[in-house]
């Protein structure tokens, strides 16, 4: 067998390129060999995440934790995977542990999308969302904005989500991905014509975007646009069909 290292970055380098399932097989052979390499179980729940395996991820970082207890980036990845999963309530106490080690705007963000999922603590993730809304500057990553775009969605606060959106759209006027996120925002709180704007945009920089492809569909049926919706409808059957097989694997 190939050394532990080899494997490690060839199972990062397939990861890298969406290739999921071939690195989960590498992960697992250099797990065979030893259960504990904490290597291998971070990239491990980390493309397990990636494919939408919830369950899958939460063991994968619960053997991880077990290794590093002290990780914040393994309690991350089990927070996430709860999340995911529907087990909100059992995240909280994760994210919370993570945004207090590590003070991070993105691990702050986190945390106020998933206390927003929650009745009792839809009120502290809305002080949250309202805050950085304000004061959100030029300094902020575009990770941490969208994370915050996202809380913002789920509590459908919409002054915060115009103004988070607006930011996001500045700090990254070029990805296609972003984009087809503000579209989504936009679309949420009934701005159609934003909406579609976005999705256009997020289009000509990520063809095979099916968000933004099922956002501009639906900003064309709200418009009455129906040649382009059409359009969309068939463009919209390609992209899914484009990424099947990268979820699949």
């Amino acid at each position: 067998m190939p050394e532990r290292r080899t494997l490690l970055a060839r199972a990062t380098a397939l990861g890298a390129t969406r290739r999921l399932a071939e690195c989960e097989s590498l992960c697992r052979l250099v797990l065979e060999h030893d259960p504990h390499d904490r290597s291998a179980l971070r990239l491990l729940a980390w493309a397990q995440y990636e494919r939408g395996a919830s369950i899958d991820a939460e063991r994968s970082a619960r053997a991880w934790l077990s290794v590093e207890p002290e990780s914040t980036d393994a309690c991350r990845a089990l927070g996430r995977a709860l999340a995911r999963s529907g087990r909100e309530r059992e995240a909280i106490a994760l994210l919370r542990r993570c945004a207090a080690n590590t003070g991070e705007d993105e691990d702050r963000a986190r945390l106020a999308r998933v206390l927003g999922t929650i009745d009792e603590h839809r009120g502290e993730a809305l002080a949250l969302v309202r805050e950085r809304a304000r004061s959100l500057g030029a300094d902020a990553s575009v990770r941490a904005t969208h994370q915050w775009l996202r809380a913002a969605v789920a509590l459908d606060h919409r002054p915060s989500i115009a103004v988070l959106s607006a930011r996001l759209v500045a700090l990254a006027p070029d990805d296609g991905a972003m984009r087809a996120s503000c579209a989504a925002a936009m679309l949420r709180v009934g701005d159609v014509r934003s909406a579609r704007a976005h999705a256009i945009a997020a289009i000509e920089r990520r063809p095979n975007t099916v968000l933004a492809w099922s956002v501009r569909a639906s900003a064309c049926r709200a418009l009455g646009l129906q040649t382009e919706l059409l359009e969309c409808e068939s463009a919209l059957a390609s992209a899914r069909t484009a990424v099947a097989p990268r979820r699949a694997s």
